[in-house]
């Protein structure tokens, strides 16, 4: 599969559902934004924080009717607070009735992988996130911030193991 931009060859991305051109640096998504795994509803305002993959302002929108997000349009990863992130985990996996998504290896790589935080620039950290699925969470600290890649949060719901409240 081709980049309808620059004609460039599309990777998928390890364990999720999307593609990333090398060349041009855009992502192909398998749906619209509001229509995704996790869909993010725009709140049509640009803020001062710059997304870690793609530097580019972010945007305000939802992910459920009481969290707000930053996000970004071009490879759709978010920014929240730690606490908010709690709450939407544990209301998106208590309502969710799918079938559990088959477990995936994490990819070590991505702990290696070191991003700026999008509100204080200084470098996150990335670790294994220990609750349901296996990803790897970036976070800051000092902003009391988490960062999820496009895919992350619906690994999270998705994953086997208890849908109560966590």
């Amino acid at each position: 599969m081709n980049c309808l931009s620059c004609d460039g060859v599309l990777e998928e991305v390890y364990g999720q559902s999307h593609h990333w051109c090398r060349s041009c640096d855009l992502y192909k998504f398998p749906a619209a934004l509001g229509e995704g795994q996790v869909p993010i509803t725009p709140g049509g305002e640009i803020t001062s924080f710059q997304c870690p993959k793609c530097e580019v302002s972010l945007e305000v929108g939802s992910i459920t009717d009481s969290v707000q997000v930053c996000f970004c349009n071009n490879c759709r990863g978010f920014v929240t607070t730690s606490q908010s992130l709690g709450q939407v985990i544990s209301q998106m996996r208590s309502a969710y009735q799918g079938p559990d998504d088959r477990p995936q290896p994490l990819d070590p790589r991505e702990l290696e992988i070191y991003d700026a935080c999008p509100a204080c620039r200084e470098m996150m950290d990335s670790h294994p996130y220990y609750g349901p699925g296996n990803l790897v969470l970036n976070t800051c600290n000092r902003c009391q911030l988490a960062w999820l890649d496009y895919g992350e949060l619906a690994k999270i719901i998705r994953a086997p193991g208890p849908r109560g409240v966590l």
